[in-house]
């Protein structure tokens, strides 16, 4: 026999019965500790509140219940529910310090529209009517051994931001609405489940009015179920010179969408609302490249997530999910007007072979439920693999490492902007690196600014750029394109240890110390440009260009007939002249002694010389040409 101690309207009671009897709880009672012995059904009646100071001891070794009723129960420790056991919830509130539950345990829920509370269940079966709320979050998600919904009209909701985890098996008799994962502005709801064939409806939040890269969450989605008008495909056999041209792109008119497979559409809606049955295994797409033309604009695919919950991108490239021949950095569209003028990318590059991940703008690891992006293969015909496995709940912003050596540019002007990323990683290189950079994607219109870092040898232009961290002078040349206009330059440094950090100014033969100043303001006259800006790292603070000008004249200035430049015998240099808009109207190779151009066809006004070492040690100068 068991002894429990119960206060009733302030009158101490003791209770003294065998564990095979039911017993009842009702208006106020309390106790220290409540053990429920096999066998032992306790009632909390409707209109009772009970509460314990410690723990809930349910089922000692197998198979106490406890069935609540309208009532209040306060557990101040744990609910400790062994194998066997059984919990009703009927409309009722119960609070607890945590929830262990033996994953052969009972919990249901029986009541009209009530909270799941956010516990570890074993077996989760909800036999109620109306909304079942998850109250669990991305941070600490509800999760269950095995999940039953019953009941036509009994709908588990998985709101904004909660987060919902079925390790074992799910059924869902109450069809389609029996399980809906709702989005909105405020965020999207997450379920991880692995049984196949589960009913369901899942909401995708999106701006209304704009072009958006999608994925379906559902198998074989019909198409019937996605707005008709401007559903298009991409072609990634075709070559592609970027967003404005449209051949890849192909009228979408199978009968259900392909999973894992990307898609771009157009829609009035906010928020989009797909139902059949979740996508649950692994899934894997093709990747394709054209057979000729430019590298750089061939081999890019669009594919998507697959899943319920966010996709770990730093997780599936550690498991080799990337096959040999692809690159390693995805590619986010966002449309920032709903016009798809205003378009632009952003660039996110995996943590792999030790380094840590990166990305512009928000883009981090997690791929948002719905989401599509662009990757990148320079081998025709290999497979990438997105397993479920991959799955995770997006409980948090980006992770950044306090050790990381990161340098963020922005371009702005007015209200438009784009960001480039310089950061150190040992054993990368100035030129494209696939495991660690990603290619810089223009946009569609040309009131966005655009900037990029690339290398002198190599001119693939970079929206995320990794180089092995300098021990000598290193210069990084910083290229942009914008319309005629004021432009801003924000530079954010990031634990970069290093004693010399310059931004150099060719145009106006200006240096900016950038552990003093980040921002840096200039007028450009529109077009591309490329020779203009550079970024100079050091270990030790010195003058910059002392070397490669003290090594060079460049005379007579102002020029009218020929332009001499004398350099040293030492070194062989690579010398530009360009106009006030970054246009290139000279171009020598290999060059050392005395070189003179000849300028009698070029007009009155000011041109920029450049001039690099072998040591890519630069020297600038504005030319006045005046006849």
């Amino acid at each position: 026999m068991k002894t429990y101690i119960f206060r009733i309207k302030k009158i101490r009671i003791h209770v003294i019965f065998l564990s095979i009897f039911l017993y009842s709880v009702s208006a106020y009672s309390q106790a220290l500790n409540l053990n429920v012995s096999d066998n032992t059904q306790l009632n909390i009646a409707s209109n009772t509140y009970l509460k314990v100071a410690g723990n809930l001891n349910l089922g000692e070794g197998s198979s106490g219940k406890i069935i609540t009723q309208a009532s209040s129960v306060n557990i101040i420790g744990n609910i400790n529910a062994d194998a066997g056991s059984e919990l009703n919830i009927l409309n009722n509130t119960v609070f607890a310090a945590d929830f262990a539950l033996n994953v052969n345990n009972t919990c249901r829920y029986s009541g009209n529209n009530q909270n799941i509370y956010n516990w570890h269940y074993g077996h989760l079966i909800l036999n109620g009517t109306g909304q079942m709320q998850i109250t669990g979050d991305a941070g600490n998600p509800t999760t269950a051994e095995n999940l039953t919904i019953n009941n036509t009209g009994n709908s588990l909701i998985v709101g904004e931001n909660k987060a919902l985890t079925v390790s074992g098996t799910t059924t869902n008799n109450a069809g389609i609405s029996g399980i809906v994962i709702k989005s909105s502005a405020s965020g999207t709801g997450s379920v991880i489940a692995y049984t196949a064939g589960i009913s369901a409806q899942v909401e995708r939040f999106v701006s209304g009015n704009q072009w958006h890269y999608m994925a379906s969450p559902i198998d074989n989605l019909p198409r019937t179920q996605i707005n008709s008008n401007n559903f298009i495909w991409w072609d990634a056999s075709m070559q592609w010179n970027g967003l404005g041209d449209y051949s890849p792109w192909k009228t979408f008119s199978a009968t259900n969408l392909y999973n894992a497979q990307g898609y771009a559409f157009f829609d009035n809606e906010t928020t989009l609302s797909f139902s059949g049955n979740l996508n649950a295994g692994d899934y894997s797409r093709t990747l394709y490249k054209s057979a000729a033309g430019n590298s750089d604009e061939q081999g890019w695919n669009l594919v998507g997530n697959p899943f319920s919950s966010a996709l770990d991108w730093d997780l599936a490239v550690a498991d080799g999910a990337v096959p040999s021949g692809a690159e390693n950095a995805i590619y986010f569209f966002d449309d920032a007007d709903g016009s798809g003028e205003q378009s632009n990318y952003h660039y996110y590059v995996p943590s792999s072979g030790g380094t840590y991940g990166i990305g512009t703008e928000d883009a981090d690891k997690d791929i948002p439920l719905g989401q599509a992006f662009f990757i990148k293969t320079n081998t025709d015909n290999v497979t990438l693999n997105l397993k479920a496995a991959y799955r995770e709940h997006n409980a948090q912003a980006y992770y950044k490492n306090t050790e990381s050596e990161i340098m963020r540019i922005s371009l702005s002007n007015n209200n438009l902007s784009d960001e480039t990323v310089l950061r150190f990683v040992p054993g990368s290189t100035l030129d494209f690196d696939a495991a660690y950079d990603a290619r810089k994607l223009f946009a569609g219109s040309e009131e966005i600014p655009q900037i990029y870092s690339f290398s002198w040898e190599n001119n693939t232009p970079t929206a995320i750029n990794s180089i092995t961290k300098p021990e000598s002078e290193t210069h990084v040349p910083i290229g942009f394109h914008a319309i005629a206009g004021n432009y801003t330059c924000n530079v954010l440094l990031q634990n970069i240890d290093l004693d010399y950090i310059w931004l150099t100014d060719r145009y106006l033969n200006t240096k900016i110390d950038l552990k003093k100043q980040s921002t840096y303001t200039f007028e450009h006259a529109g077009g591309n440009c490329n020779n203009r800006f550079s970024i100079v790292f050091n270990q030790k603070t010195t003058d910059i260009q002392s070397d490669a000008a003290q090594n060079i004249a460049v005379y007579p200035n102002p020029a009218s007939d020929f332009l001499n430049i004398n350099m040293s015998q030492n070194s062989e240099y690579s010398i530009e002249l360009t106009d006030i808009c970054g246009k290139s109207l000279y171009k020598a190779e290999n060059q050392k002694g005395l070189l003179q151009i000849d300028i009698n066809g070029f007009d009155n006004g000011i041109y920029f010389l450049s001039c690099i070492d072998n040591d890519n040690n630069t020297f600038s100068k504005k030319i006045v040409i005046q006849k």
